[in-house]
């Protein structure tokens, strides 16, 4: 019966021996990469940091619309999710890429004629083609939505 015991304690000791050295290798690896330096400062300088973040109004407006678009999220329908999520992606894309390329210190005007005449041009006028659907669907979904609240 002691054998048995000591055949626990010893399996038990090996088990928390490998915790203790997937912990080790785990504190190694935030420590190159940083991450706990971060954590530790954080630690140190919780209250400063909290004090900080509360009395910033720019930070709270932003977590305001930050919950109000995840209640938006729970929301959403989670079939059309997977579609917005590949959509949102390549529009993000494309979108930094098409502000990296405006040079903000050109100057432009742009008359009616201009603008008729740049719908011509295939990029805008399926740049438009996209905003409009995009457009429609917002719209239809703002107006199902407020005849629900009459």
């Amino acid at each position: 019966m002691e054998e048995n015991n000591q055949n626990i304690v010893d399996k038990s000791t090996e088990n928390i021996i490998e915790s203790v050295k997937d912990l080790l290798t785990a504190m190694e690896e935030l420590k190159k990469s940083g991450i706990l330096e971060m954590l530790t400062y954080f630690a140190k300088n919780a209250n400063e940091a909290f004090l900080s973040v509360a009395n910033d109004p720019t930070l709270i407006r932003g977590l305001a619309i930050l919950a109000a678009l995840l209640r938006g999220l729970e929301k959403a329908d989670a079939d059309m999710l997977s579609g917005a999520q590949n959509n949102l992606s390549e529009i993000t894309k494309c979108a930094i890429n098409s502000l990296g390329n405006i040079d903000m210190k050109k100057k432009r005007k742009l008359g009616l004629l201009g603008l008729l005449q740049s719908l011509n041009d295939p990029d805008i006028s399926y740049g438009l083609a996209l905003l409009l659907e995009l457009a429609k669907g917002i719209g239809a979904c703002a107006s199902k939505n407020n005849q629900r609240n009459v």
